[in-house]
């Protein structure tokens, strides 16, 4: 691990016998400090920044949790997690696995999120969610919106491209991928396998 001014770098010593090898770094800064991770083949856990975040890596996942400054993350071949109801963001996933997961606890996003993904983009609403967005698909079939919001979601047609909008005026949210993108909401995710059995299992007066 070297440090040069603002910089710290750690890799993996050359004479490390494992393959592939592993380390956990863990950082604790303040919560009004900027941050910046550049990395490779790397995991890694941001919360509890109000600064602006830089972050990108290459292959395995970014976990972006309660951050409400300026956000930009990339993922290269990799997926992002983001939990957050505030901020300026700007997520990134490509490649061969590239996906974004988004989970939203407030009725509204304060600020703008854009996120683009090239296999999959999962949303998880609240009920009853209120700020404006544009989804854009490829084709009408990778579009799949089982949130109670289902009903106002209207589809707008641009470019040759499949855009579905929600609510009045600018979108506060823009939601791109080239393969699916599906809208869940709090009160109406699906039921796992086994606790469906088991639900039927009640109503037909049988309990495994």
């Amino acid at each position: 691990m070297t440090r040069t001014a603002q910089l710290l770098e750690a890799r993996t010593p050359s004479s490390s016998l494992e393959r592939p090898s592993r380390a956990w770094l863990n950082v604790e800064a303040a919560r009004h400090r900027a941050v910046t991770v550049n990395g490779s083949y790397s995991y890694m856990e941001i919360f509890g920044i109000d600064a602006p975040v830089r972050v990108s890596t290459t292959h395995p996942r970014i976990k972006l949790l309660e951050l409400t400054g300026e956000v930009q993350a990339t993922a290269c071949v990799g997926v992002i997690d983001f939990a957050g109801d505030r901020g300026r963001v700007q997520l990134n996933a490509d490649g061969e696995i590239g996906t974004i997961n988004l989970k939203f606890a407030a009725p509204r996003f304060e600020g703008a999120l854009d996120a683009k993904a090239e296999v999959a983009i999962r949303i998880l609403f609240p009920p009853r969610y209120e700020s404006p967005f544009e989804a854009i698909a490829d084709r009408p079939d990778q579009f799949v919106c089982r949130a109670d919001i289902a009903p106002h979601v209207r589809r707008r047609d641009r470019d040759g491209l499949v855009v579905f909008v929600y609510g009045l005026g600018d979108p506060v949210l823009r939601f791109v991928s080239r393969g699916v993108l599906i809208i869940d909401s709090t009160d109406r995710l699906p039921m796992p396998p086994v606790h469906a059995k088991r639900e039927r299992a009640l109503h037909s007066g049988r309990v495994a």
